[in-house]
């Protein structure tokens, strides 16, 4: 309650001021992002890749000619890495395009194995506020999900990054369960895409981002 003190906070659309910042839910990073999402003409369901990372906003003059301010971004304090908002800071949902119901929302990934203050609290289904590029198939939804990124060096620096814990996940796509994970060597940079050749399934996922080598990781199934 004290951190939150420090900002101005309230429902949907909620302006910025000149005193103190105010949080912005969600926030420039989603929410849904560009990441997109996945749609499946024969059932009608729609699944959308989402993040809880609101950002705050704080009106400063500009330097810009007839523009009096301009908004100045940043992430909302956490304690000790813990977020002020409840989990899960990272799913993917199932909606019913027919109905507008959701069928399933499942956690993606887990900021517990990153933040040892939530870890102690021993909580399940987190997730991860890192977005998530999605693949479907007959049988199931894959989401190649982004690390958390780490900036490296000090401001003055050119940047690099460090990226913990990419990952390719695979969901039930019928009823959100988790049926596979496994690790990736740097952040999912696009949506995975498969094929099969000499009866043989590949998996195959761009991945890159900033300074990161952008190259191709293929699985095979």
């Amino acid at each position: 309650m004290a951190a939150l003190k420090t900002y101005h906070y309230g429902p949907l659309f909620t302006p910025p001021s000149l005193d103190k910042p105010t949080i912005e839910m969600p926030g420039i990073a989603g929410g849904a992002s560009w990441s997109g999402a996945a749609c499946d003409p024969d059932t009608g369901i729609c699944y959308i890749s989402s993040v809880t990372l609101p950002y705050a906003c704080t009106l400063v003059p500009s330097s810009v000619p007839n523009t009096g301010h301009i908004g100045k971004m940043a992430l909302v304090e956490t304690m000790n890495k813990v977020p002020l908002w409840k989990p899960p800071y990272g799913r993917v949902t199932a909606i019913d395009l027919n109905t507008g119901d959701h069928r399933w929302m499942s956690a993606v990934g887990d900021l517990a194995a990153e933040v040892p203050a939530l870890k102690q609290l021993g909580l399940k289904e987190l997730g991860r506020p890192a977005r998530g590029h999605l693949l479907l198939t007959k049988s199931l939804l894959i989401v190649g999900q982004e690390g958390s990124t780490q900036r490296e060096g000090s401001p003055e620096e050119v940047p690099t990054f460090q990226v913990v814990s990419p990952s390719l996940i695979a969901f039930d796509k019928r009823t959100g369960k988790r049926v596979g994970e496994v690790a990736l060597p740097r952040n999912a940079t696009a949506a995975p895409m498969t094929y099969t050749h000499q009866g043989k399934q590949f998996l195959v996922v761009a991945t890159g981002g900033a300074n990161l080598p952008a190259e191709l990781v293929a699985f095979t199934l």
